[in-house]
């Protein structure tokens, strides 16, 4: 998938509230403050860090994007599966506090 088209629908997805969050990235969530709110931020506005790459095991592409919100420097790691309209959180970082 072409960069800009995979970040073009991460954004109408996310202003569509189109977003599934895995366990493992609600887990992360709890673990290293971040938000809901800060998650649909950044699939927004953030700054494409990584990708996108194929995932053939999931038939997804996948990303990862950057953002800086409430005193928090983090990123979201969030795929497009070819079968789903939803944007999936796969898991997030917080590089404030070292947590990948």
């Amino acid at each position: 998938m072409i960069t800009a088209e995979l970040r073009d629908w991460l954004r109408v997805a996310a202003a569509e509230n189109r977003i599934l969050i895995t366990l493992h990235a609600q887990q992360r969530m709890l673990e290293r403050n971040i938000s809901r709110i800060m998650i649909k931020k950044c699939l927004l506005l953030g700054t494409l860090i990584e990708g996108p790459s194929f995932d053939s095991a999931h038939n997804s592409d996948i990303c990862k994007l950057g953002y800086y919100m409430a005193g928090c420097n983090y990123q979201v790691v969030a795929a497009r599966s070819r079968d789903d309209p939803y944007a999936i959180v796969v898991t997030v970082i917080n590089k404030e506090t070292g947590h990948v």
